[in-house]
């Protein structure tokens, strides 16, 4: 199905070298890059590695016998396939002017073999998927550093109205420096500001990464779409396991990330949670708002390293030598005498006894301390008790409201989703239906003219056997006229018995009908016999020519009796 190595495109300018990839609009290949590298000295011709995607809808594509051309059988698939391919090629070459360095570059496009071809930059990595079925589920600040790149390849993506809608581990590759690098722009779509729809590229899903509304036939595009795809890869990375499928969260809780690693942060556990929510308006509305989240996650985690540090610093400035360092310049402080005063001294008038009151025994504080609090609480319980009443009844009001109001948007979602499957199933059968039907028309057109073939050839061949039975008919007439005529001419002597017994012998193979020369014959040896020959060698000559043309009863009992 797919090119064979060493396929030449473009008039020789690249060469396929193997197959890498295959989904349901196209197969990857690995290729080179045949140029000229033109010096002041002299020319030589060198080889860039390359990434080249062919657009081959499965659903409608064949590939002739040569090897090479797509075909397209039925009339619906011819149209599918011209509007695509123009869609594909318009929308590559707005793809082509993203500069972005966590974003895979399209180096041409062009039309071959009745498709269309996307040259990429072949990054010398492996995809996220890989490395996650080689080591598992990845350390939270290598996740925090291959979003923040992933988020801002979708920044400069959103930013010129554009959708990857197919964000998955297996289309980020981590190259040789270890950045992220988004590729498989396949089946990305355009939207204006109010989020419309402005291209209408093929729809695929992608289990566990896409939205419930990329299962349907989407009428308008924002990017939550991606938001929730880059949210399901996240939550590969951390756990190493697939999230469920969007279809059926209304049957099944996306248990968090923490179940699978509990070292996750609290705020990255929440961003993804908010990320992958089903409904779009409950996401994040843009991938910087995602990073920002995530962001606060990493700050998070550095601080709590920077304490860590802190404290054990701390822990290890203290020892008893530094203790009693600071005891020893306490003790060597002396008391110096104050000097004596000049004035005289007056003499000291007898102290004042003052009497003090006795203080209340502990018990009695408590006690009152403990009146205190019940009077203000009763007082409190008085003032607020019916605000307490009325707010209590608000909040369950508006609880009963929002659970109202969540059950019929969870119902009206479910209408939506069904809805959409049964068109969707209904589409596929019926697409089915007029591919089986046209394969049917195909049938029996091939059937009809089988045999109209074979009713001329059998017209042929049967007016040839009438021709040549005619002929041998007229033939074997002319022989046995002639044989009659030989018989009868007595001028030839004996010799004409045997001529015409040749003759008649012709015939006979052609098949005419040698009655006249076996009675000719018959009626001689009898003669013969008769005029008193008897049985002899030219009597039984006679019989013999007699016989071969017609063995009867009676010629054999005659030539017994000459043998």
């Amino acid at each position: 199905m797919q090119l064979i190595s060493g396929h030449k495109l473009q008039n020789g300018k690249y060469r396929i070298q193997e197959k890498i990839g295959q989904g349901g609009f196209g197969i990857t290949y690995r290729a080179f890059w045949i140029m000229t590298a033109q010096g002041p000295m002299g020319a030589i011709e060198t080889e860039i590695q390359v990434v080249i995607k062919e657009f081959f809808w499965s659903k409608y594509c064949n590939r002739d016998p040569d090897g090479y051309s797509v075909s397209i059988s039925s009339a619906e698939g011819k149209e599918m396939m011209a509007q695509f391919k123009s869609k594909l090629k318009k929308e590559g070459t707005i793809i082509s002017r993203l500069s972005h360095p966590n974003i895979v570059r399209i180096l041409d496009i062009f039309e071959e073999n009745n498709t269309a071809y996307l040259v990429m930059q072949h990054i010398d990595g492996e995809s996220l998927g890989e490395m996650i079925e080689k080591r598992g589920k990845m350390d939270e600040p290598a996740v925090l550093k291959y979003t923040q790149q992933l988020c801002s390849a979708l920044t400069e993506i959103h930013g010129k109205h554009i959708l990857h809608l197919d964000i998955k581990p297996s289309n980020v590759l981590i190259d040789k420096n270890d950045n992220v690098q988004l590729i498989d722009f396949g089946i990305s779509k355009q939207y204006n500001e109010s989020a419309q729809e402005t291209s209408n590229t093929p729809l695929c899903v992608s289990g566990g990464y896409s939205p419930v509304e990329q299962y349907g036939t989407l009428k308008s595009f924002s990017p939550p779409t991606d938001i929730y795809a880059t949210g399901a890869t996240l939550y590969k990375m951390l756990t190493g396991k697939t999230p469920i499928e969007a279809t059926a969260r209304n049957q099944f809780d996306l248990e968090p990330v923490t179940c699978f690693n509990p070292d996750i942060s609290k705020k990255t556990e929440e961003a993804v949670a908010k990320a992958m929510s089903e409904k779009i308006r409950d996401r994040f509305q843009t991938a910087e708002a995602l990073w920002q989240a995530l962001n606060q996650a990493e700050e998070v985690i550095e601080v709590e390293e920077v304490h860590e540090k802190e404290s054990v610093d701390v822990a290890m400035s203290y020892s008893p030598q530094n203790d009693r360092e600071d005891h020893a310049q306490i003790a060597e402080i002396t008391l110096v005498d104050a000097p004596p005063s000049s004035k005289p001294q007056e003499p000291l008038e007898p102290p004042i006894t003052k009497t003090k009151r006795k203080p209340w025994p502990p018990y009695l504080k408590y006690i009152f301390a403990a009146v205190v609090l019940v009077l203000l609480a009763v007082v409190g319980l008085r003032m607020y008790q019916p605000k307490w009443e009325q707010n209590r009844t608000i909040r369950t009001q508006l609880k009963r409201e929002r659970d109202s109001i969540d059950q019929v948007n969870q119902i009206n979602e479910q209408k939506r989703f069904d809805s959409i499957v049964k068109a969707n199933e209904q589409k596929l059968q019926d697409s089915i239906s007029r591919e089986m039907q046209q394969k049917r028309i195909d049938s029996m057109a091939r059937a009809t003219q089988f045999k109209r073939q074979q009713d001329s050839i059998s017209r042929v061949n049967q007016a040839k056997q009438e021709e040549e039975r005619q002929r041998k008919e007229q033939q074997a007439a002319d022989l046995l006229r002639q044989a009659n005529n030989t018989f009868g001419n007595n001028s030839l002597g004996a010799a004409r018995y045997e001529q015409s017994f040749q003759l008649y012998k012709q015939a006979k193979d052609l098949g005419g009908n040698v009655t006249d020369g076996y009675r000719n014959f018959h009626s001689l040896a009898k003669l013969l016999i008769e005029s008193g020959s008897g049985y002899d060698a030219n009597v039984k000559k006679i019989l013999l020519y007699a016989q071969q043309l017609s063995n009867t009863q009676e010629v054999r009992d005659l030539l017994a009796k000459c043998d």
